[in-house]
């Protein structure tokens, strides 16, 4: 399928999956377990101001048989509509990226609650980290426009790293930058973006819906 619009690198499909494979991935996002995201380990990409958004154990799937693996192996296992997920991105990341040395994906359900967000960040290094890239797939059924939570992009080409206590570095790049793109986190939207684009998750209103989404990385190694 074509791509809606590209930003920064980033591609987004909209009406991604048909309806009612959607609606089997929403019906899954209600019975998952979740658990916080600091709740055995801080991964301070997310700081102290970012909410508490939760996640659940997630899968794996390794070439060459694509099939999905519980990284929890007494989480619930993937549902035939993860699998229809798992090769639509995996086929669509090949086709745009010209990368056909996809090795492994990971997809991670998350569920952000209101007044929750995520710092300005990389998903990873790129080539070095195995990591060549990553996608947002939203799986709530609506969003408004006033609740926030849009994928916020810089054109930033520099490692500025992730200082928790003292983000004065990142800010002056960026305010200095003055400028971005932002992406709404519209339902059966995907958001497929290279590894090394700086980006955030602005903060969603108190009023906000739950943001339902299912987080995934390409890995070359």
């Amino acid at each position: 399928m074509e791509p809606t619009f590209a930003l920064n690198e980033a591609k987004v499909f909209d009406d991604f999956l048909d309806p009612q494979t959607f609606e089997e991935l929403w019906e899954m996002m209600n019975v998952l377990q979740y658990q916080r995201t600091d709740a055995q380990n801080w991964l301070k990409v997310w700081t102290l101001a970012d909410g508490a958004i939760l996640r659940s154990s997630g899968w794996v799937a390794d070439a060459p048989v694509w099939k999905l693996k519980n990284a929890d192996p007494k989480a619930l296992p993937a549902p035939p509509a993860m699998t229809k997920l798992l090769e639509k991105v995996r086929k669509t990341f090949v086709h745009y990226s010209g990368d056909t040395k996809i090795n492994r994906v990971n997809l991670t359900p998350c569920v952000w609650p209101p007044k929750s967000s995520i710092s300005w960040h990389r998903d990873g290094g790129g080539i070095s980290d195995g990591r060549v890239g990553a996608f947002t797939f939203y799986v709530h059924k609506q969003w408004n426009c006033e609740w926030g939570g849009e994928l916020m992009l810089s054109n930033l080409d520099e490692e500025l790293g992730t200082v928790v206590f003292d983000n004065s570095i990142i800010s002056e790049k960026l305010m200095a930058a003055g400028n971005g793109a932002w992406i709404a986190p519209k339902p059966n939207r995907l958001v497929m973006n290279p590894s090394n684009l700086f980006h955030k998750v602005a903060k969603s209103t108190e009023a906000a819906a739950p943001r339902l989404s299912i987080q995934g990385f390409l890995m070359s190694t």
